[in-house]
This record gives structure tokens, C-alpha cells and sequence, in this order.
């Protein structure tokens, strides 16, 4: 037999150099207090005698009206939408992991080879005389090559961690390209291996901003500047965007635009808002194909979800550009939202709606369209590039002047004297800035709306057979068209 103490010798030596070049960076951590390993059910402040009087002093200052104390400065802030993606991301790393990412490429090359050489030495050392030293160290051998690959692949596997701790140092638009890259080479990664990592990463952020119920154009920005600072190619892009519509959709019915969950028409906004600044590297047409919506439909989606966005912009760029200026701003903020030239018309077109109704409310008698609303409303055309202003300026202002006709038409004043009531016509008429063919056009209509309500009324009287009554709403009728012809002439 061998000497047993040699063995044992060779063996401690030989077995505490891989734990050496493996852990011989992590450097030393102190215990943990006592305090924190205590349950977390027991409280470590009161004790059990003290919290009933807690609970009668909490009692008493809710009955007084007395509130909770605030911290001052009120409560931390929310986290961001990348400072939860990216801190559960790098959360995830064990001491191990830690200490691997850590290591360089050489160290961790030398702990796999330390580790063979060590368990062949150790096989041989335990293994009995009788079986062949050579099947020994070499079973032994394998069997520590595949723990050395394995320490090597979880070395690897930091990667989107790494990267997710560089995020949330820098934040996204500043993430380094460069330090990505050497990533890459430090950690040992093959290129196949590491694209698919950035995949991972983007998808990762990419679902968040679909899951998230906000919809923002930073939203959009963050992503492309992720997808830029990684490196990823548009085609790749695509296919992680592509990749997560499928998973989105599942095995569910059919997608239409009218049925499309929240997420699912999230990441088609954000995916055609993106791909709109490709410059026809990225179309959109595989993703929009994988959710079987047809163009039409996926259009319909962006827009719907865009033209807040739109609405929003235009209102801050109406208070900052001139009716110049306007036109060419908007064209910018309508191609970064990937927003159809139709979707942003209507847009112009509710918001000229909307002040023309400041300007003349539906139902008022006494609102004008003067010199000042005028100018305003000018501006507002020729900044938004309307086509049908003057359409709509006479929807508001038609419906005014026939109510004041309709007022002056029933009263039964205006029948005693028609040039007052006519003189009143002609005033509303001016403040309204109506034409004298469309206002004639009005007072007739309304005329003959009242005129053959009034006959319809004296030729119920006269079926109901109250002769007296259908006389005098005759009369009544003909004294109305003496005014409204006074009026007409």
C-alpha cells in the first residue's frame, strides 16, 4: 500500500486551488447582525407589553381627528418603467454570479483546469489499486471538464445582468455601445450567444412598455435608443417584435382591430412608431402579418393611439410657432407618431371645432364674431393648413342667426312692427358675419318651418271641430306672412 500521508497532503493542495482562483477576488464580507436574523413576524423595536398601550394611543389620536405624521418630503417616488425592468434583471445574481462576472477570462480558465487536474489527483487518491489509474483519472477528468463548462456558460449567463447594471447606472440613452461590446470579449461570449442575449434584454424591455397602460412618444424614444445602444440590426429588431406579438396573441381567436387586447395594440403603436424612423430598413409588414390584421386595420390601431399624443403636441406648438412656422413642426411631430395624414386632419379639425365653440357656443344669443375672433381663428387656419374653415365657421354661425330668427318670428311684437324686428335681424346678421343670401336663405326656411306649423296646428282646431279657434290661428298665420314678406323684401 501507499503512504497515506503524502496523499492527504497533495490532496488539501490540490483541492484549495480552484476555491482560491475562484474566490480569491470576492473579497470578505462581515456577519450579518444579529438582529436581522431574527423572524420577521416578531417586532425587534416593542415589546409585547408596550404594543397594547401603542394600539390604545393610536385609538385615542384618530378619535381626537389627529392624522398620521408624514416624513417630510412626503413618500419616495415611484420607480421608472426601466428601473423596474432592469433592476429585477440585475437582481437576479447569486455571490456566485457575482463573483464569476467579476473574474477574468484567464482566472476563470485556470479554475477549470485546476479543477480537472484536481479531481483526477483526488480520483486517484480514493479509487481503489485494483481498478486501472487511467479509467480513473480520465472518468474523473470528464466528469470535471463538464463543471468547468458549466462554470464557464454561468459566467456567460451575467450578461444581460451586466448590462442591466450598466442601464441603470447611465440609463438607457447613455448606455455605451463600446463598453457593451467588451461585454462580449470579456466575458468570454460568442457573437450567436451574445445576440441573443441583447434579444432577451429588448424583449424584455419592449413587453414592460406594452404591458405599461401609459402611452408616451418617450416610450418610443427610450426604445430606440436601447435598440441603437445595443447594437441590434433593424432585421433583428423586427423579429423580437414579431417574436413578442406571437407570444402576446397565443393560441386565442382571430385579432381584429375592435377586439385586439391593450398590450397587443401597445406594441403595434410602439413597434410602427419605431420602425417609421428606420428609413425603410424596418416596414412592420411581418409584424402586422403575424397579428392578421390587414394595413388598414393596424393603421387604425396606431392612430387611435396616437392622436392624443398629436392632440397634446399641437397645442404646446400653437402657444410657441407662428402660422409659418406651424406647418413644417407639424409635419415632424405627425412622422415621429407615425400618425396617417387623415387621423392628423381630423385632429386640426376638432381642435378648430373646439374654439370656434369658445367663440360661439351653441344656444347663445348674444355671442359675435368680431374683428378679435376673427384674426385668432386666421391664425389658427393657416397654422393648422385647414381646407374647410369657412364650412365650419357657418356651422356655428348658421344655427345662432336662426334661433334669433325663430325668436323674432314668434314674438308677437315683431308682427305690430316688422321693421323693428327686421332691424334686429339685420344686427345679428352683422355680428354674426353672415352673408345676406345665406342669411335670406335661413329667415325663409325657418319661416316656412314656423308657417306650416302654425297651419298644421289651426287644421287640428278645425278637425276638432273648434271653429273659433282654427279662425283665429288663420288669422294668426296671415299676419305671419305679412311680416315674414316685410322681412324677405
Amino acid at each position: 500500500t501507499r503512504p497515506a500521508t503524502p496523499r492527504a497532503a497533495a490532496l488539501l493542495l490540490l483541492c484549495s486551488a480552484p476555491w482560491a482562483a475562484a474566490f480569491g477576488l470576492v473579497a470578505p464580507t462581515a456577519p450579518l447582525p444579529i438582529v436581522t436574523l431574527r423572524p420577521q413576524s416578531a417586532p425587534a423595536i416593542f415589546s409585547r407589553s408596550v404594543l397594547p398601550w401603542a394600539r390604545a394611543h393610536s385609538a385615542a389620536r384618530s378619535r381626537c381627528g389627529l392624522q398620521p405624521m408624514m416624513l417630510e418630503g412626503g413618500p419616495p417616488p415611484e420607480p421608472t418603467l426601466e428601473e423596474e425592468v432592469f433592476g429585477d434583471m440585475a437582481g437576479g445574481l447569486s455571490a456566485l454570479d457575482k463573483a464569476l462576472q467579476r473574474m477574468p477570462s484567464m482566472a476563470v480558465g485556470v479554475t477549470a483546469n485546476t479543477l480537472i487536474a484536481a479531481s483526477a489527483v483526488l480520483a486517484w487518491l480514493i479509487t481503489p489499486s485494483r481498478v486501472p489509474a487511467l479509467v480513473t483519472v480520465g472518468v474523473a477528468s470528464a466528469a470535471s471538464k463538464r463543471v468547468g463548462d458549466r462554470l464557464k456558460q454561468r459566467r456567460r449567463d451575467t450578461v444581460p445582468a451586466a448590462i442591466a447594471e450598466m442601464i441603470l447606472q447611465s440609463g438607457v440613452k447613455d448606455l455605451s455601445l463600446v463598453k457593451v461590446e467588451e461585454l462580449a470579449q470579456r466575458l468570454d461570449v460568442p457573437p450567436d450567444v451574445f445576440e441573443e442575449q441583447l434579444r432577451k434584454i429588448y424583449g424584455e424591455f419592449l413587453q414592460a412598455i406594452a404591458e405599461d397602460e401609459d402611452v408616451t412618444s418617450a416610450q418610443v424614444s427610450k426604445l430606440a435608443a436601447l435598440r441603437r445602444n445595443l447594437g441590434l440590426k433593424w432585421n433583428v429588431t423586427e423579429g423580437v417584435h414579431e417574436s413578442k406579438a406571437r407570444d402576446l396573441i397565443g393560441s386565442g381567436a382571430a385579432l381584429t382591430a375592435d377586439n385586439m387586447p391593450a398590450p397587443l395594440g401597445k406594441l403595434l403603436w410602439a413597434s410602427m412608431s419605431l420602425f417609421a424612423t428606420s428609413k425603410g430598413r424596418a416596414t412592420g409588414d411581418g409584424l402586422v402579418e403575424a397579428m392578421g390584421l390587414s394595413p388598414s386595420q393596424a393603421a387604425g390601431v396606431v392612430n387611435e393611439l396616437s392622436a392624443p399624443l398629436y392632440k397634446s403636441a399641437l397645442g404646446q406648438a400653437l402657444g410657441k410657432y407662428n402660422r409659418t412656422e406651424m406647418p413644417g413642426v407639424l409635419q415632424t411631430v405627425r412622422r415621429a407618431l407615425n400618425l396617417s395624414e387623415a387621423a392628423a386632419q381630423a385632429v386640426h379639425n376638432d381642435v378648430y371645432d373646439s374654439q370656434l365653440a369658445l367663440i360661439l357656443p351653441t344656444g347663445s344669443r348674444t355671442a359675435v364674431f368680431d374683428d378679435e375672433s376673427k384674426e385668432l381663428l386666421s391664425e389658427l387656419e393657416g397654422g393648422l393648413q385647414l381646407r374647410s374653415a369657412a364650412q365650419r365657421v357657418q356651422a356655428r354661425t348658421v344655427p345662432l342667426y336662426r334661433l334669433a330668427a325663430a325668436d323674432l318670428l314668434t314674438q308677437p311684437a315683431s308682427v305690430a312692427n316688422p321693421n323693428g324686428a327686421w332691424a334686429e335681424l339685420a344686427v345679428r346678421q352683422q355680428g354674426l358675419a353672415l352673408g345676406t343670401d345665406r342669411a335670406k336663405a335661413v329667415l325663409q326656411e325657418e319661416a316656412r318651418r314656423i308657417a306650416t306649423e302654425k297651419l298644421t296646428a289651426a287644421a287640428q282646431l278645425m278637425a276638432d271641430g273648434r271653429e273659433d279657434a282654427a279662425v283665429a290661428a288663420m288669422e294668426d298665420v296671415v299676419g305671419f306672412s305679412d311680416l315674414v314678406g316685410n322681412l324677405v323684401q
